[in-house]
């Protein structure tokens, strides 16, 4: 269970390491973390006096912190390929959307534009294709997709396309919609992260350039001041 747990994270990561090479990189990252501290311990304890105790767990600790920074790694990874499907996500369900309104019905149309649709989403959407021909169930195909990439955005679409394919609702309208909707919430973040960005740009000007600006305002009538007295 823990090995697949560990192939399927390294696969949304989109990583070509095998289970037993992310293993021996944990090994040899927490062999070195633990080496490099234990290397500084006894370097210190040459002109100071070390506690064996505290030493030993400053090792163990290393050691732990260098599998941690595999794992992260590869965390990170796949927070950088979700993110990036879930931009993608309106071109693509806007050319699905067009396949529906030329005459294509949904699971052609997803295969279809999945098929030569690029980058990172193209190959999740394959995936979804994959499982879409074992199980044959379009919608719960779409809901698992969606739960996956973890966006309001396209749970909130997969859940509406799959109750309206249930219901027969005509889903060329249903999927402009969501076309649409999935526009507009790929502007919204923009905006939040174009806010947040500006803010952090300020951060230097208000901590740095601010308070040396009134230093060097200031300093030289102090100065002058002081001089004169």
């Amino acid at each position: 269970m823990r090995e697949k747990k560990i192939a399927a994270m390294l696969a949304a990561a989109g990583l070509e390491t095998s289970v037993a090479e992310h293993k021996q990189h944990r090994l040899v990252a927490s062999i070195v973390t633990a080496g490099a501290a234990g290397t500084i311990f006894i370097a210190l304890s040459t002109r100071q006096n070390i506690q064996p105790v505290a030493a030993a767990i400053a090792v163990i600790a290393s050691a732990v912190a260098g599998t941690w920074l595999v794992d992260a790694r590869v965390n990170r990874k796949i927070k950088q390929r979700r993110q990036t499907a879930i931009e993608q996500w309106p071109e693509y369900i806007e050319l699905v959307a067009l396949a529906v309104a030329a005459g294509d019905g949904m699971r052609s149309a997803i295969a279809r534009v999945g098929q030569q649709f690029p980058g990172v989403l193209g190959e999740r959407i394959r995936d979804m294709l994959i499982q879409m021909r074992t199980n044959g169930n379009v919608g719960e195909a779409l809901i698992e997709f969606a739960d996956e990439l973890e966006s309001p955005t396209i749970q909130r679409c997969a859940s509406t396309v799959s109750v309206a394919a249930e219901r027969g609702t005509p889903l060329a309208a249903v999927l402009r919609d969501q076309a649409a909707d999935a526009r507009e919430s790929a502007r919204r973040d923009l905006m939040e992260a174009a806010g947040k960005r500006e803010l952090a740009m300020l951060l230097p000007v208000v901590f740095g350039v601010l308070p040396l600006s009134v230093v060097f305002a200031v300093f030289p009538g102090l100065s002058l001041l002081t001089m004169s007295v």
